[in-house]
């Protein structure tokens, strides 16, 4: 069987991070508006970032880059654990 992630938690990671739609870019075409910076991307392009059209870094309440900090880094175990607890409901409705 598989573990049932924890779907409070990450919903309540979601309600605190900034609202979205979220995209990536880079910094050169962002100006200030942006939210996380994952530093030089392969191709020499410059910085990748994480940026929406709905918040602008410096006008981020002190609070919520560190959601969106938490959001992002709990997403790539978030993501997976969800797909897989799917993929086991889905089987056991087969």
């Amino acid at each position: 069987m598989t573990d049932r992630p924890d779907i409070d938690a990450i919903e309540a990671r979601a309600r605190k991070a900034s609202p979205g739609p979220w995209r990536t870019d880079l910094m050169k075409n962002a100006g200030d508006n942006w939210m996380l910076c994952f530093g030089a991307d392969d191709d020499g392009q410059g910085n990748v970032i994480v940026t929406t059209d709905n918040i602008r870094a410096s006008g981020m309440l002190s609070g919520s880059s560190r959601e969106d900090a938490d959001f992002t880094a709990h997403s790539r175990s978030d993501i997976p654990a969800l797909c897989g607890y799917i993929r086991h409901l889905e089987k056991a409705n087969d």
